[in-house]
C-alpha cells in the first residue's frame, strides 16, 4: 500500500483489490475513507482483454412484430422488468396494458386497459418487480400507483400520499428499492417570474411504500436542466418548457438496499442507503468531451427529423441554430443502471444510439471494472446475472424487447 495526500492535509489509503473475472485491478483505483464516505477515484478500468464482458450477438428472446396477434405489437415501451422465474414483464403504454411473457418471449397474460377503473391505465408509465414478483405500475395521469399480483391479477390501487410537498403535484416514479419500497423525484418548477432561457429545475428524491405512504424525504438534488421557450404571433403567445440541449440532468436507480445518485458536471456517482445517508463517491477521472460541431448537427437532425410541414421546420431549424450550445457535453449518460450482481452500469452520454452504447462497468466495491459496449438502437431496462433486456428498434421504428446474453468469463 502506499499513502497519498488528502485534500484536508490528512492520510489517505490507495490500495489494490481483486475485481471480477480473477484480474487485478492494479493501480487503477485509489480508495480511501472521508468522514464514514468511501470515496473511490477510478483512473481507469480493471477488465484486461480476457476478462470482459460482452453481449451475445444475436439476442436469446425477442418480443415484437410489426404484423402479428395484438399481443406482440409493442409501442410505447416504458418499462421492462424480470422476475424470479424469468418471467418477462412489459409495461406497454401504447395499450395501456401490463403484459406477462415466458422467458422465450411467449405471451402468458395482460392487465390493465385503458381507463380510469379500478387497475386501468389512462398513462401508464413507470412499472418495477417488487419481492415475492408482484408488480406496481404508476399512471401518470391519474397519479396513482396498481399492484398487480404474481399471477397477474389486479389487487389494489394508492394514490403518493404526499400533499404540500415540493414537486409532488406531479411525482416522477423512477426505481424500486429490495424491500419493496418506491422512490419517485419530485420536479420543483415555480412558473411566476419565468422568462424565456435556460431554467434548472430541482429534483427533490422521496420513497413511499404500494400503498403511496411517504416513508421519507431524501433531499433535493441538482434535477433537469431545461430551457423556456416563448412563441409568439399575432393572435397568441405561448410558453413551452422543452429539453436543454446536451443537458446535465440527474440520473437514478436503485438496487437492493441502495440508490445511486449522479448529476453528470463531472463523473460522479453518489450512493446512498435506503435512509438516505451517503455510503460511498464513485468518480471516474477523466475530462467531459467537448460538444463538436458534428454533435450539433447531429442533435439537430434528430430535432427535426419528425417534423413534415415545411413553415414549421423552417421555423423549427431557425429556433435550433438559434440555441446557445455548451462548449462540454455531458460527462455521462442519464439511464443508469444497477444489476441483480450490485454492479453499476453507466452509459456514456450519445446525442443518438444508431452505433451502439458503451457502458461503464463498476463492481459492488465501486472499481471501474471496463466497458460494455450494447447494441445499435437498443435502450437497456433491467440487467441480471445472465441477460440484458431492454427496447430495441428497427428501421422503421418499430419496437421490440428483446434479451441478449450476458457473457462474463
Amino acid at each position: 500500500m502506499r499513502q497519498v495526500g488528502r485534500r484536508d492535509g490528512t492520510a489517505a489509503i490507495a490500495f489494490v483489490a481483486a475485481c471480477g473475472g480473477g484480474s487485478d485491478a492494479g493501480a487503477k483505483a485509489t480508495v480511501r475513507d472521508s468522514a464514514g464516505v468511501r470515496i473511490v477515484e477510478n483512473h481507469g478500468p480493471a477488465w484486461d482483454e480476457d476478462d470482459a464482458w460482452r453481449l451475445s450477438p444475436e439476442p436469446v428472446v425477442s418480443i415484437g412484430a410489426m404484423d402479428a396477434e395484438p399481443e406482440y405489437q409493442l409501442f410505447g415501451v416504458r418499462a421492462v422488468a424480470r422476475l424470479s422465474d424469468g418471467t418477462i414483464v412489459v409495461s406497454n403504454s401504447g395499450s395501456h396494458e401490463i403484459r406477462w411473457y415466458d422467458p422465450s418471449g411467449r405471451h402468458l397474460r395482460s392487465a390493465g386497459g385503458e381507463g380510469s377503473g379500478p387497475g386501468e391505465f389512462t398513462a401508464l408509465g413507470w412499472l418495477a418487480a417488487l419481492p415475492g414478483d408482484s408488480v406496481v405500475a404508476f399512471d401518470d395521469r391519474l397519479l396513482r400507483l396498481s399492484l398487480f399480483t404474481p399471477g397477474g391479477t389486479f389487487a389494489r390501487s394508492a394514490a403518493p400520499q404526499a400533499e404540500g410537498k415540493p414537486g409532488m403535484e406531479r411525482p416522477v416514479f423512477l426505481a424500486s428499492m429490495g424491500d419493496g419500497s418506491l422512490l419517485a423525484f419530485g420536479r420543483v418548477l415555480e412558473l411566476e417570474g419565468m422568462s424565456e432561457g435556460p431554467l434548472l429545475v430541482p429534483m427533490v428524491l422521496y420513497r413511499f411504500n404500494v400503498d403511496g405512504e411517504l416513508l421519507d424525504s431524501l433531499g433535493a438534488f441538482h434535477g433537469w436542466e431545461t430551457r423556456v421557450v416563448i412563441r409568439r404571433s399575432e393572435q397568441f403567445v405561448a410558453m413551452a418548457i422543452a429539453d436543454r440541449p446536451f443537458a446535465r440532468n440527474t440520473a437514478l436507480t436503485a438496487g437492493g438496499d441502495r440508490y445511486v445518485v449522479g448529476t453528470p458536471h463531472s463523473y460522479e456517482l453518489a450512493v446512498h442507503r435506503s435512509d438516505g445517508s451517503l455510503l460511498a463517491i464513485v468518480r471516474l477521472l477523466r475530462s467531459n468531451a467537448a460538444v463538436t460541431p458534428a454533435d450539433i448537427e447531429a442533435y439537430k437532425s434528430l430535432m427535426l427529423e419528425n417534423i413534415d410541414n415545411e413553415n414549421e421546420l423552417r421555423d423549427r431549424r431557425q429556433e435550433l441554430d438559434d440555441y446557445d450550445y455548451p462548449a462540454e457535453a455531458p460527462a455521462s449518460g442519464s439511464s443508469i443502471l444497477i444489476d441483480t450482481q450490485g454492479h453499476i452500469w453507466v452509459p456514456e452520454y450519445s446525442v443518438r444510439n444508431d452505433q451502439g452504447m458503451e457502458w461503464q462497468v463498476f463492481d459492488s466495491e465501486y472499481r471501474l471494472l471496463g466497458t460494455v459496449m450494447t447494441p445499435a438502437r437498443f435502450t437497456p431496462r433491467y440487467i441480471g446475472d445472465d441477460i440484458v433486456l431492454g427496447v430495441w428498434r428497427d428501421e422503421f421504428d418499430v419496437e421490440y424487447v428483446r434479451g441478449y446474453e450476458l457473457i462474463s468469463p
